[in-house]
This record gives structure tokens, sequence and C-alpha cells, in this order.
């Protein structure tokens, strides 16, 4: 499939493209740890920074290492930590980088922000409080420069659409950098396809097609008191605008700052700072109860009982904000400063290539990413390459040995370097992510000021303010009004095409009026001279107590002066008043043309008007930036001390992509843009501390058919095989214990009611994929949301706190929706276990963001148009033998071929690689300030060998081998007994804690918002309000209590009596083990029947009576699009419970076993009957089949 499109300036010059990553991350700290030089990578790195100008990199000198928060104009508020919290998402970092570069260069910036009341300054005290004055202040502080330009476009009560439509007025067309926050201006109950959505995507477009690009940030502002829902009147976590436009800035690779992450935890605790009981009004509210004792404003986050942040919220959004800018600093001079050093290895580098290649093919094979040695390579390998050119990945072999020698002489080409892909495939600008999501282009645009010029005649109607008290114009809220019937107004639109445009049909006038609860009445609208339209009629009614302003949509023909009068009409309002009042006019057009009932069209102008609402100050007008001076005071560009550490989080990529088994398939670029969410690292890097100290680890994977290996051409080829192969290639041990308890068809649910059977107490790391077996549609009271809730909280309660990694696996056959067919890039259940993953600090890892752009192009490795399916089979769409590295999927629905699953095992080692490359550079601080501390001598720490181990081996030299554990999992047992693991941690994932045990030192309070500590990775809060698991994200749902599960083998002995043709059988019979071959009890015939004895009495103290209550019930039964059935569940002895009827059938085409929940009374001997039915069920398909493969029996929480 051809992606190209429009392309960008940047891309025709080759700026936008080439990646840094691979060679950013394969830093000096790590070069150290794995005795490999940085050489050839800085090579090109160096090529990449001179191109943008970075001279002292590109010479092969240090590049400025600059810390923005030593350079903040005022004392912070968020930790170190919390401000890691609240990066949302990075990306590739691309534009970023390129803004970052300028500032190290000394070159002047152009910045804008972009969104509603709360980027316009609404709660702050005075407009330099503001988080867009804030965020400006620590940019001209940290690189002062005379010609900086910052521009505040913020217009209050205003949706995406307004800027959509007005982008060449509101942003300067050589803007480097744009900021935008609409969380809480966007409509909240809308879809992907609803208008809003698909104008807020119209609005990145064109931003994106400006030169440059721009670098684009999202920042989510958080409103606790607008938060709300599921029961919840306040501070509900997750909000549906957040986590749709996050995933739009998914797709176009931009950075994302979300407020929620960092702050969400201060608030519910009450920390200093943080608080929402009381508010701090600005110029409203004086004497209200709520409003803040005087002399402690600056405990409190908010200044209104609403959506707008105090002083110190508005501080906090800079602080977070400053996120991406700080990483794509860091990473610019992690790059130049190794780039520094590289040169006096050069000659050993390449002796030790020599060297490796000699005594490993595999580096023969596969030159370092990021070299033109390894384009030369490939192409050498491949003899031809593939037209248009791409990575293709050959099939593996059933061992990492194997593997390693048919990856050497498979025939293959490979077109990236410098970390990222070169294809002209996938060359340009994405299509929309929306289906269909057409873009604009704008006609006209009269608003504000401009909106007075196009009446050209009035009676009764007035230019006049809806608040003449406001301070500035745009806050006064202006407009032309009108009170009495018969009043009317004529308004002048040139409303033809522009030239060469392919538009045979009218355009679309949107009219922005005002809609409220009071006053208002209804008008007339029609065209007058000139244009025609059909007659319209404005209602400015509002049954909500509400006062915003509403669109109407009017198609006209063209013309150079199309008239169009609005007259009041004598039909009363609410109050039998007639009140009138229009904000605004827009004639937009579309590239290709929208149906006239196209929602996006209807949304445009309501938000157009509504830029006239809450305001609060005046934006610069175009044309007039204000330069912002260097400060009194202010240091010269900064450069760097001799010593000064690479930041932590850039070591360990490249070096540890090296150890990689198998010839990767990802690029290092690919890899970066899957990583969805990092976290606080923590637990992740108490795991990394003891791969570097030489100890064993403990990892289990949970999931379903896919985790299970299922698609894979061969046991090892499933990705956790390949990530635990990697695992112990990089730091072998006899101690590991790798344990896949993935079981195909299962949902969250069984996993949280049985994970004490599944995951062992003293687990490392937890892997989870659940995306496709967890339910579909939308809604965080969906049981299965509910229950990976309460897995997340009960694995995180384990005595060893293991680090979680929440991995979504993408398929492009089952991600579809209304209206929309397969390949959709947003698919519910994703952005919602992503949202409850960010609020427990989990790492994400998404494959869809890695891939997507990818698949849709066609390029080989991730091709669709075949499959390579895990058993003999032939036909036109299967692939032959020698094509197999070219295809992704193993079937047109789900699940991954080999190709897919290496991809999913190379993403899914990002956050664990991030992980190393911290603790590595942890420790080698460390390591200096003991020696320095030895010597008796004061020094900087500076990086040094992160670790004492040779590369590639652990302290005892042993290794992992794949064994089959006695629950019918895969366990990578070490075939020693040395699996001891740490007996202490640091902290969890959720619990607030950071760092390594002893790496931090207690920095006292600020402002008494509880304990500051400072460590290696910045300052940590601590405060005992914060200790332990926080409360339930969704409401009310505390973890439940398993009493007894019954799962596998186990289930087999539940059933007591059965009939007809129930049995105990394998749904797949020929699959390779016991898990695989989905065992249930299942029959085929109407009245057959099966009978489960269980034990429901609640667990009680010795000689005492169970607890009073009833207990929970899960029985798991197969749901199919075919073959299915109905049956009836009743208790018939010992027990009661209320009858229910189960239907099986199911519209998706998927077959999962699925839970039904129910409650029983306690009895040491209840039975529970299951009877198949002669319905039919919701989708009937003319048989009966019924199976059952578990039962859960639980308490609810007390």
């Amino acid at each position: 499939m051809e992606l190209r499109r429009a392309c960008s300036a940047a891309v025709q010059q080759g700026n936008a493209l080439p990646a840094l990553l691979g060679a950013l991350l394969g830093a000096l700290l790590t070069a150290a740890l794995f005795g490999a030089s940085t050489s050839l990578q800085n090579r090109a790195v160096a090529s990449w920074l001179g191109r943008w100008g970075l001279g002292r990199a590109a010479a092969g000198l240090p590049v400025p290492a600059v810390n923005l928060r030593e350079r903040l104009p005022w004392e912070p508020l968020l930790t170190d930590e919390e401000v890691q919290r609240a990066q949302g998402y990075y990306g590739s970092g691309h534009s970023m980088r390129r803004v970052a570069a300028k500032l190290l260069a000394g070159q002047p910036i152009k910045v804008a922000t972009l969104g509603g009341s709360v980027t316009r300054g609404t709660g702050a005290s005075r407009p330099a409080h503001t988080y867009a004055s804030r965020f400006f202040q620590l940019l001209n502080a940290s690189f002062p420069h005379r010609d900086h330009v910052f521009r505040n476009s913020g217009l209050g009560a205003t949706t995406s659409p307004i800027f959509a439509g007005c982008t060449d007025q509101l942003v300067p067309p050589d803007v480097d950098m744009v900021v935008l926050e609409f969380t809480y201006n966007e409509a909240p109950g809308a879809g992907y396809s609803g208008a809003a959505r698909r104008s807020f995507e119209l609005l990145l477009r064109r931003l994106l097609h400006q030169a440059g690009p721009p670098a684009l940030v999202m920042l989510h502002h958080y409103a606790w008191f607008m938060t709300r829902g599921d029961g919840q009147n306040a501070g509900l976590y997750y909000y549906a605008p957040e986590q749709q436009l996050t995933v739009m800035a998914n797709y176009y690779d931009f950075p994302v700052v979300s407020m929620r992450s960092a702050v969400w935890r201060n608030m519910a605790a009450g920390v200093e700072g943080f608080r929402t009981d009381k508010v701090v009004p600005i110029h409203f509210l004086p004497h209200d109860p709520l409003a803040a004792p005087k002399g402690h404003e600056s405990e409190y986050y908010y200044a209104d009982p609403w959506v707008h942040p105090s002083d110190s919220g508005h501080q906090a959004m800079a602080e977070a904000l400053m996120g991406p800018m700080q990483r794509a600093l860091d990473e610019l001079a992690a790059a130049g400063i190794a780039e520094g050093t590289a040169g006096a290895a050069g000659a050993a580098a390449s002796t030790a290539a020599a060297e490796a290649a000699a005594a490993d093919p595999r580096r023969a094979a596969a030159p370092a990413a990021g070299t033109s040695e390894a384009a030369a390579g490939s192409s050498a390998a491949a003899g031809t390459p593939a037209a248009g050119g791409a990575i293709g990945g050959g099939s593996s072999s059933s061992s990492s040995s194997s593997s390693s020698s048919s990856s050497s002489s498979s025939s293959r080409s490979r077109v990236w370097q410098d970390g990222s892909r070169h294809d002209p495939r996938i060359a340009g600008f994405l299509p929309p992510m929306i289906p269909g999501n057409s873009e604009l282009k704008t006609i006209s645009c009269a608003m504000q000021e401009g909106f007075e010029y196009v009446a050209v005649n009035a009676s009764g109607f007035e230019w006049r303010p809806e608040r003449p008290e406001g301070a500035s114009f745009v806050e006064q809220k202006w407009g032309w009004s009108a009170f009495d019937p018969g009043d009317w107004i004529e308004l002048e639109l040139d409303s033809r095409a522009p030239a060469g445009a392919n538009v045979s049909f009218g355009v679309l006038v949107w009219l922005s009026h005002l809609k409220s609860y009071e006053h208002m009445g209804l008008a007339d609208v029609a065209c007058v001279s000139g244009c025609t339209c059909a007659p319209a009629k404005i209602n400015g009614r509002s049954d909500h107590r509400l006062s915003v302003p509403f669109p109407l949509q009017l198609p006209v023909s063209q013309h150079e002066q199309c008239r169009i009068r609005v007259t009041v009409s004598p039909e009363p309002g609410q109050t039998r008043e007639h009140k009138v009042v229009l904000f605004a006019a827009v004639a937009p057009k579309t590239r290709t043309p929208l149906a006239v009932s196209s929602p996006a069209l209807w949304v445009l102008l309501g938000a157009l008007a509504g830029a006239l609402l809450v305001l609060s100050s005046r934006p610069a007008p175009p044309g007039h930036p204000v330069p912002l001076r260097p400060p009194r005071g202010a240091h010269p560009h900064p450069h760097p001390e001799p010593g000064v550490p690479l930041p932590p989080h850039l070591a360990g990529f490249a070096r540890l992509r090296e150890r990689l088994p198998w010839e990767p398939l990802l690029t290092d670029e690919e890899v970066q843009r899957a990583q969805g969410y990092y976290g606080s690292g923590s637990a992740m890097r108490r795991v990394a501390a003891k791969l570097l100290a030489g100890q064993p680890i403990k990892v289990v994977t949970l999931g379903g058919s896919i985790t299970r290996g299922t698609g894979a051409t061969h046991p090892s080829r499933g990705y956790t095989s390949l990530f635990f192969s990697w695992v112990n290639a990089t730091f072998p041990h006899s101690g590991h214990a790798f344990i896949n308890q993935g079981i195909g068809g299962t949902t969250s649910t069984i996993f949280m009611a049985c994970v004490e059977q599944l995951v062992p107490p003293d687990t490392d790391i937890v892997t989870l994929e659940f995306t496709y077996n967890d339910e579909r549609d939308g809604g965080y009271t969906k049981p299965s949301r509910q229950a990976f809730e309460q897995l997340l909280r009960k694995l995180l309660r384990l005595p060893s706190s293991p680090a979680l990694v929440l991995l979504h696996h993408y398929a492009w056959g089952a991600s579809y929706g209304p209206g929309h067919g397969k390949g959709l890039y947003f698919f519910p259940p994703e952005q919602e276990l992503t949202t409850i993953a960010t609020f427990y600090d989990v790492p994400v890892v998404s494959l869809r963001s890695a891939v997507w752009r990818n698949l849709a192009a066609g390029i080989e490795g991730f091709q669709l148009d075949k499959i390579v399916p895990n058993k003999p089979d032939s036909g036109p769409t299967v692939a032959a033998p020698q094509e197999r590295h070219k295809y992704f999927f193993a079937d047109f629905y789900l699940h991954p071929s080999d190709q897919g699953h290496k991809a999913l095992a190379e993403a899914l080692a990002g956050p664990l690689m991030r992980a190393l490359g911290e603790a590595a550079a942890e420790r080698a601080a460390a390591a200096a300030a003991a020696a320095a501390a030895t010597a008796g001598e004061a020094v900087a720490l500076e990086q040094g060998p992160p670790s004492s181990l040779p590369p590639g081996h652990g302290e005892d030299g042993g290794s992992a081998s794949l064994t089959t554990s006695a629950n019918g999992g895969d366990e990578a047992v070490g075939s020693s007994s040395d699996t001891s693991s740490s007996s202490s941690t640091a902290g969890s994932n959720g619990t607030g804690s950071s760092g390594s045990a002893g790496s931090s030192s207690s920095a006292g309070s600020e402002s008494g918002s509880g304990s500051i500590s400072s460590g290696f990775f910045g300052t940590v809060r601590r405060d005992p309000r914060l200790e332990g698991l926080p409360p339930p994200m969704i409401p009310g749902n505390q973890e439940v209590t398993t009493v007894s599960c019954y799962i596998q083998q186990s289930f087999e002995p539940a059933v007591r009596n059965s009939s007809g043709s129930f049995a105990w059988r394998p749904e797949r019979p020929a699959a390779a083990d016991f898990v695989a071959q989905k065992w249930a009890w299942s029959g085929f015939t109407p009245g057959d029947w099966i009978e489960l004895e269980l034990d429901t009495r609640a667990p009680a103290p010795p000689g005492k009576p169970p607890p009073a209550g009833n207990s929970l019930v899960w029985l798991t039964s197969l749901r199919s699009y075919q073959h299915m059935g109905v049956a009836s569940l009743a208790c018939v002895s010992g027990c009661g419970c209320k009858p229910s009827r189960i239907d099986a059938t199911t519209p998706h085409l998927l077959s999962l076993f699925m839970p039904f929940v129910f409650e029983v009374t306690q009895h040491e001997h209840c039975r529970i009957r299951i009877t198949i039915l002669p319905d039919a069920g919701q989708v009937p398909s003319g048989e009966h089949k019924f199976a059952v493969n578990a039962v859960v029996v639980a308490r609810k929480p007390a």
C-alpha cells in the first residue's frame, strides 16, 4: 500500500527521517559495560548533528549538558520522579531534538501554546505565573536569546476546531514548537468518529504540514473537580479525551505530558501544594467558604472548583512540560559527549569488531545499526535488495545457536541505519488515523476584532461586550447582539473557493452564536444577496445550566459578496426573552469534499465562538511577537565540566540490542516508539541491578494464546522464549527461572482469581498481554477492566514487589470498529489498559506504535497479504517456505508469525534495556564516589565501567534451559540449585518509591510537602500518606479474596457427574502441550448436563464460624462465533443461587473462554448444574456446543 502523501519540507530535505536513537542510546557508559566501542554509531550521530548546525558535536567536542531543573527561576513543586511519571509518551524524538539542537547551537526559537482558558492563564494570580509564561521563562533562562519568540495563543472555552480552521492566524508559519492543551475543552463522550476527535486530528495535520514541521507536545491538564463518573463526583483518574488524544499523539509520533500521572496521588493524599479541599480564587469567589486561608495559598492546586489551576497548578504544569525538552537535550548531549571520546578508541574498535566477527558469525552478518558498514554488508548478503528497500527476517531455528547461523546466511536486505528505517514506502505524510478524515483549508476566518467588520448592515444589533467589566478585549466577550423580535444583521463573506480548488459545489459557512439557559431566543437565517442557501434557524436556548458558543452550519453557494441575514424571531425562549448573540464566522473548505452532514463540520464553529467565553488576556497580535531578552544575571550558554555523567536513561540501549541472539526485525527507533510509557522505572531498575550484580532473576509471562506462542512455528520462536533467550544471552546464569503462564483464549479475570497459583511469590518481572482477550467494548466498569486492575493490585502486593510490564500486541485483522474495516489504529482495550497501567506506574509497550506504518505500507517482514501458519498448509494465501520472513501474521485475524513474535520480543526488551542503562549509570556513580572517598578526595561523579562483569557473562557463567513446569506452563529453570534472589526491595510499581535502596539521602522538606529525598535519579517525595498502593483507580474496585481455583488439570475432578455428550476433551487435540490443547468439559446436545461440586464456604479462623454473606463464583465457558449454543445454570444441592442463562454465541470473530459471575450461598458441598438448552443464542449457529474449562470461588472484599 502506498503511503506517500504530500511530503513536508523537512522530508524533502532529508532531515525528518534519519533517526538518532540507536547511536544516542549507545552511550559511553554502556560501551564500557559491554566492552564495545561507540565510534561507528557516533560517526553517524555527528553527521546528523552537523546537519542541524551543532558544530561542537560534529567536531568531536563535548555537547553542553544542560539540566533545566537546575535553571528553574523558582523553587520546584514537583520532584524529579513526578516529572518523570508525567512523561506519558516520547516516541522517536526527532522533531524535539531539532528544537534542542537549535538551542544548543545558540539559535533563537519560536514557541506557540494552543489551548483553552488554562493555556490562556485563567487561575494564575498574574500573567507571569501561567504555565505558558513559566515554561517560556525556563527556556529563556536556560538559553537566553533576545530573538526568542514565545506566543500564547490560548483561547478560553475553545475546542480544537477553531484552531483547525484558523491555524494560519494563530500559529506563526515558522514556529519551532507547539504545545497543545485541549483535554477539558474537548467533548468527553465523543468517539474517534465523532466531530470533536476528527477536528483535533485535522488540527494536528495542519500543524504537521507546516515547514519544519514543528515539534508538537500534547499537554494534558488534570481537573480534579471536572473528572467524575462511575459513581464518583470528583477525582476520577480516567477521562476519555485524554486517552483518545494520546492515541493520536502515538500515531503521529510526538510527546505527551500527563499531569494526572504526576499529581493524582498527591491530590488524593492531601499533600501540601496539591490539596483540593479549598481553592485560591483570583477574580471571583473572594468570600466563598472554599477559599484558601490567607497565607496558605501555595498549599492548594486549583483556583476554582471547576477546571482552572492556581499558581501552584500552573507551576506544576510548566515543570512537567520541560520533560520532553530535557530528554531531547540529554540525547544530544549524550551523543555529542560520546562522539567526543570515540576518536581515540577508533583503532581499538576496529580490532574488537574483527575479533568478534571471527569468534561469532552473528557479528559478521549483523553489523552494528547506524553504520555505513551495516548497509553495505546487508546489501552484499542480500545480493539484490528488494524493491523499495526493507528489512527481512529469515526464519528462526529451534535454538539460539542455529538461529544465529541461519541469520548469517539468509537472504535479506537491511536498509536502515542511524537506528531508523529508510524506505520510500513509508516516506512522507501518514494518512489520517481516523479513516476518511479529510483535511481542511480555510477560505476566511472572522473572529474577535475581525468579526466586527463582517457586518455590513444592521437594525437593532449592536457590537457590544457580554462582560464589559472584563480586563481585556477577549475577556469582555465582544459580539453582535440584539434583544427584540425583528432586529436583524447582515454579514458579508467571500464564499468563493480558492483558485484551482476542485470544488464544484458551494462551501459551508459556520456562524457561532451564544447558547444559554437564560435570556436567549431564536433567529432566522437566510441568504439575501449574491449567494444562495436554504433557510435555517438559530436556537440560543439551552436545557442545561451553561452558557457556551454553538455552531450553525450553513451550506452556501460560491460568491464574492455572499450576504447572510440573521433576524431575531418573535418565538420566545424559555424565559420569554429573545436575546441573540453572534461571535464569529468561518468559511472553510476541504481538500476532499465532505458531506454537508459531516459531524466534523458541525463541531468546528462551536469551538470557534468558544474563543470568546472565558479568556483572561488578549494574545499578542500576529506579526507583533514579544521577544524576551536575557534575564538579568543570566548565565552565558552553558558548557559541561569534565566528568559530567551522561543522562542515565540513555545508556545501555544500543549495546544491549547487539546481544539479541537473532537478527533484529525492528529498528532502534521502532523499539523506542513502542515504549508507550515508562514511569518512574523504580521497580525495573531493581531487576536491572540484580542482573548487573550477577544475580539470577525469575520472569513470569501472563497472557493468552499469543503469550502461549500460538503462531510461531516452534516454541523457541514465541516472543516469550525469544525474550528469555535475550536475557540469558546477555546475563547468563544457571539460576534464572523463566515461566510462561500463557493460557490461550483466556481473559485477565482467571489470572486475577488464580494469581497465587500462577505467579511465584519471589518473581522479579511479570509481563501481561491481554489486549485482544479482554472485552473489546470500552468502559472501565466492565468486568474484565475491573479484573485487570485487581490483577495488577494482587501482583504488586506479592512479597517481591515485582516489576510489571504491560505488553500490547497489535492484530491487524482484529482491529476494527463500526464503519471501519481491519487495520484500525485505535482499539479501546489498549487505551483503557494503558490508563490503568499509568495509574500504577507500570511500563507499557505498544507494538502498534512500532509496526502499524510498516504493516500499512507492506514492508518486507510486515506484509499482510499472506500468512505463515504454524502447521503444514498450502494455498494462494499461504507463504512459501522461502518467503516466510516477509509476513507478520500466522493467520488473518490475530496471531503473529515468527516475525511478529520477534517484533514483540524486541519491543518488550525496551523497558529492561533502559533500566539496565540507568542502573549501570548508578553503579558507576556509586563506584566513583566510593573511590573518591577512599582516596580522601572530593571529586565530581563521572562515568566509568558500570559493571565488572565481562560482556555476556554472568557470575557463574551458567545458562538457563527450557523445561515444562508442573502446571503446564513453559518454565526455564537453572541447572544448578542457585535460585537465590535479593532479599530486600526498594519500593514497587505504584508505591511512590524510586531508585535503589541506599541511593538517596534526605534533603529536608519543601513547603510542608513532606520529605524530599535526593539521589542519583533526582528528587523523590517521601510522605507517609503516599506509602503503599493507592486506592483502586476504578471506584470501589477492591480485590476479591480467592477461596479456591480450579483451572487446567485441576478442573476435571471438579465435575462430579455428567450426562450425554459431555466429556473432558481437548479443543485442539493436535497442539503441542496440555495448555495449548485447551482441555474443557464440553457437550453438544440439548438436555446434556454436568454437575460441579464446590466448597463455597468463606475461610474462617480455627474454631470460629465462617463470616456471613454469599460467595462469588466465576465459571468460564467458551464464547465463539461458530458452533455454540446456550445453557442454563442452577444450584441443585446444598447451596442456593439465582437461575441463569449463559449465551455462548457472539457476533465477534473470536473464540475465548469468558467468565460468568454469580453469587451462591455458603455450603461445603455446593452442587451447580449446567444444562444445554435447545434455544438459539444472539447469533444462531444451528448448533448447541457448550464448553467449560475453569471455576473459581471467591469472597467479596469486606
